[in-house]
């Protein structure tokens, strides 16, 4: 069994500052072992479709790419943030958060 946040760590190290593996081969490493069936863990398709996300944009960060593939399982199309980052998913639209 593992978790969205395991994964999140294995993209960062391996495509961090110190391995420097280009994040759509990342993306194919981590796949073949996430679809195991003997590898349980809750949002597979979703952390499944964030990999997705990763090949289509490498330079999205991996959390973002969850995001994108949370909002997608969801149907929601919309998304509050200060990050233009999302801005490159044409899927996606981004809101400017209302400053007070």
């Amino acid at each position: 069994m593992t978790t969205e946040a395991v994964i999140a760590e294995v993209f960062y190290v391996l495509a961090g500052p110190v391995y420097r593996t280009p994040r759509p081969e990342v993306a194919m490493v981590l796949r073949p072992m996430i679809t195991l069936r003997a590898l349980r863990m809750d949002n597979k398709q979703v952390v499944l479709g964030a990999l997705d996300v990763i090949e289509a944009h490498p330079s999205l960060d991996f959390e973002d790419a969850l995001i994108i593939a949370r909002m997608a399982s969801e149907k929601i199309e919309e998304l509050y943030s200060y990050d233009s980052d999302f801005e490159r998913v044409a899927s996606v639209k981004r809101l400017e958060p209302a400053t007070v």
